[in-house]
């Protein structure tokens, strides 16, 4: 698994707060991510990519963690972990 990277600017999902900014973000197969609220774009990779995906697909952290168990071949500690830190990351960025 690649861990998720999201650059700066160029659990449930109740705690992730308010998703509806992350569902209008404009994603592309190459990782480049357009955030029309801001103009602002971003580099993403496709594990953090896969991340948004199941966040906006209504999946809950729990749900997500345990998927990129499945996904990447990792523990559940290390999910957790790189789940949390780009959470962290896209909080950051004021992306939700």
């Amino acid at each position: 698994m690649t861990k998720p990277f999201l650059s700066e600017p160029a659990s449930s999902n109740s705690s992730l707060g308010n998703t509806d900014h992350l569902r209008d973000l404009m994603i592309s197969d190459n990782g480049f991510v357009f955030d029309p609220q801001t103009g602002l774009t971003y580099v993403i990779n496709p594990t953090g990519a896969d991340i948004i995906r199941w966040i906006n697909s209504g999946m809950t952290s729990d749900v997500v963690i345990s998927r990129m168990e499945e996904e990447y071949d990792v523990d559940e500690h290390t999910a957790a972990r790189d789940y949390e830190g780009f959470v962290s990351s896209l909080r950051r960025n004021k992306l939700i």
